[in-house]
Parts: structure tokens; sequence; C-alpha cells
């Protein structure tokens, strides 16, 4: 509301000082000449924020649809290829609804691109070994801990995409902080009660970090030395892991 009050301010005095010239025929001096000149720059300036502030429903729709290629982009897996193309929708349409809704992907992309971690920092294994963590086709990394309910319901999931897709060179490995109290038994107990047969290790919490997890469950897909998707485990689909794994031999 301020800047649409400064905006008429403006106008009105461009429009005072344009009737002056036009009333009394006067040529305008330089000084005259200069304010009118700063005054229309200020209204252009001023048109563009409240434009860009105050998207119209043109520039809603075109948000929006803009918005939805790059779910589907990231759906199919090409999350790398949705990521630039999510950094340029957000400098054009950040102040849109679609925008607003475009924050919460556009964290759960800030590792995508990402070079695999050269020390992954383990501080024990579970059950599997670091060879694990360098599947042939690519890996799924999960965090997790077992007093999460919506990683004890992913887990057993994905250990299921795991036996579907092993053989076509899926790798899986869960990492857990051991946080809020749990303990080595209660993270055994878990794997063992669940049948899980995937790896899992205890990270410090640097790998969190790194694959900026602001939450759980979390997961990544590492191929080819390279973060290529991130988020919610239960969002990985067979059409990913189709692509994915597609130049691994089975």
């Amino acid at each position: 509301m301020f800047k649409s009050r400064s905006t008429l301010g403006l106008v009105a005095s461009l429009a005072v000082l344009s009737g002056v010239v036009l009333l009394t025929g006067a040529t305008l001096d330089h000084s005259l000449e200069d304010r009118v000149v700063s005054l229309e720059r200020d209204v252009a300036v001023l048109k563009t924020e409240l434009t860009r502030n105050h998207p119209d429903q043109r520039t809603e729709t075109a948000a929006a649809q803009s918005l939805a290629a790059i779910n589907a982009m990231v759906a199919g897996g090409q999350a790398v290829q949705a990521k630039p193309a999510l950094d340029k929708f957000m400098a054009e349409y950040a102040k849109t609804k679609a925008g607003a809704m475009a924050q919460a992907l556009a964290e759960s992309l800030i590792a995508v691109g990402k070079p695999a971690p050269s020390a992954w920092q383990v501080e024990n294994w579970y059950q599997g070994s670091p060879a694990d963590l360098a599947s042939p086709g690519a890996t799924v990394v999960v965090f997790w801990e077992t007093w999460c309910p919506h990683c004890r319901k992913a887990l057993p999931v994905l250990q299921t995409v795991y036996d579907r897709y092993r053989g076509k060179g899926l790798g899986v490995v869960g990492f857990t902080r051991l946080s809020r109290g749990t303990t080595d038994q209660s993270v055994k107990d878990f794997v063992s009660e669940n049948k899980i047969r995937f790896a899992m290790a205890k990270e410090s919490g640097a790998l969190s970090s790194y694959f900026g997890v602001n939450g759980i469950p979390s997961a990544a897909v590492i191929k080819d030395g390279m973060v290529i998707w991130s988020g919610h485990p239960a969002a990985i689909n067979d059409g990913m892991l189709q692509a994915w794994l597609a130049d691994t031999a089975s």
C-alpha cells in the first residue's frame, strides 16, 4: 500500500510539472527537465516493484505451469536437470503462490549436484561395509532414527525396493546418529525384527549436514560419484529406479 501511494504521488508530481509546461508553453530549464526525468525513472522503478510483489493472474498461471514442469522432472528422477530450472524459476517467480510452494522443493534439492563425500566418516557398521557405498548402478543413502515413526514405516518399504533392484545394481545404506538416547541395541533390534538386509551404519551428524538433511526420513541417491537426487524415500518410484539403473548390466 505504501508503494502504491508513493507511485501515485510521483505520478501526480510528474503531471503537475507537465501541466505547468502545457499551460504556460514554457520551455523546461535544465533543473526542471532533470526533475521530470528523475520522476519518470522513479515511477518506472516503482511500477516494476509493484508488479514483482503483486503478480497478476497471468503471472500466477505461468508460475504454476512452470513449477508443475519442474516437479515432473524431479518425479522422473531428473533432479540434476531440475535444479537449474528451479533456480531460474525462483529468480522469476519467487513472489508468486507457486514460488512459496517451491521453497520446500528447493530445500530438498540442496545437495543435488554435489560430489559424493570423499570421506564418509562412518563411526560404526551394524551390517554391511564401505563397499556398499560404491554400488555399480546407484546408491540410496537414507537418514533415519528408531524413534521416528515415519522412518519405521519407510525402511521396510525401502528393503522391498532393494530386494527388487539389487540385482540391477542398486545399493542402499542406512545412517543413524543415535539421537534422543537411541542405543546401538535398539538399532540392531529394529534391523532384526524388520528383516532389514541392506547396509546400516552410525554417523556423527557430519553426513546429515553434508546432504542437507533437515528432517527424517531423508534420502539421497548417488550415481557416478555425484548426488543426483534427494528427498523423502517414499518419493522414489519404479520410473526413477529404472532410469538410474538403465545403463547398469543386470
